[in-house]
């Protein structure tokens, strides 16, 4: 890119060089960490804040079951209830890890087997 100093880099810049832009990088980096934990690729002191939304309580929320191909309800394991709390404890990774975790990814990114593959199917949604 032969650009003047001090020039703006708009999405379309972005879309070209194939990156994302800095708001939905931070998301991914954010994300990233919750798949490591997920998957027990990170450190035990991470893992300890993020709980599943199985482990929440017993009734049937739309946030602790998603729908098989027959419409049947199933367990998702791969889902994590919210922290309860409220302002600047919403910035934290517990909070937002869980909230981008469960409320924008799409079972099949979820379901990667490593973190390139992960970094990868999120990217393709975006």
């Amino acid at each position: 890119m032969n650009l003047e100093p001090r020039s703006h880099i708009g999405n379309e810049d972005f879309i070209k060089l194939n990156w994302l832009p800095v708001s939905d990088r931070v998301d991914q980096v954010t994300l990233c960490h919750v798949f490591k934990m997920h998957n027990n690729l990170a450190p035990k002191y991470m893992s300890e804040h993020v709980s599943p939304a199985s482990n929440a309580h017993s009734y049937i929320t739309i946030f602790r079951v998603s729908i098989n191909q027959s419409g049947e309800p199933r367990s998702d394991t791969k889902r994590y209830s919210l922290p309860g709390v409220k302002g600047f404890g919403q910035k934290t990774l517990a909070y937002q890890g869980c909230y981008l975790w469960w409320n924008s990814l799409p079972q099949f990114v979820r379901n990667s087997k490593n973190v390139s593959a992960f970094k990868s199917n999120g990217k393709s949604i975006c």
